[in-house]
């Protein structure tokens, strides 16, 4: 049996991939969040655990900086999807190989991504909650002076 599987092309919807792409480009962190809130939907309004296609999850690298928030939310899914019971009954997707062997960051953002959970074998291992849509939004914080600034206020 192989490790990986063929399975039909399931993919994120691709217009809020290129939606938060664009968002990113404009620096219009509210499109930004209403990408990430259809791509959030798509994997959580289902009955079954998705597995986020890798190539879309490559666009996302290779669109966006290190820090985008889109990357976390697609990064946790294909763990979510990894450590489900399916790809131990039908293996793992086509795309993860293809996209794993082309580019190593995908690979180090889902083992950095373990890493910030400080898992422990057999000790401290939660059972697996996807976290609040919220949690993966950009955010805004207004100016009195009237504009919108996008990074983080003075301390």
């Amino acid at each position: 049996m192989s490790l990986f599987i063929s399975s039909p092309k399931l993919t994120c919807p691709p217009k809020s991939i290129r939606l938060y792409i664009l968002g990113g480009q404009l620096e219009i962190v509210g499109v930004k969040n209403a990408a990430i809130d259809a791509v959030y939907a798509y994997f959580n309004d289902s009955s079954e655990i998705l597995c986020p296609n890798l190539h879309d999850v490559q666009q996302v690298f290779e669109n966006t900086p290190p820090d985008a928030h889109m990357r976390r939310l697609l990064i946790a899914h294909a763990l979510f999807y990894l450590f489900s019971k399916k790809p131990a009954t039908v293996g793992l997707p086509e795309d993860w190989a293809e996209v794993m062997q082309s580019s190593g960051q995908v690979g180090w953002a889902m083992v950095s991504m373990l890493n910030e959970w400080r898992w422990e074998m057999g000790v401290n291992v939660p059972p697996m909650k996807i976290k609040t849509r919220q949690s993966f939004h950009e955010p805004v914080y207004i100016d009195l002076d009237g504009g919108v600034k996008h990074e983080e206020p003075m301390q």
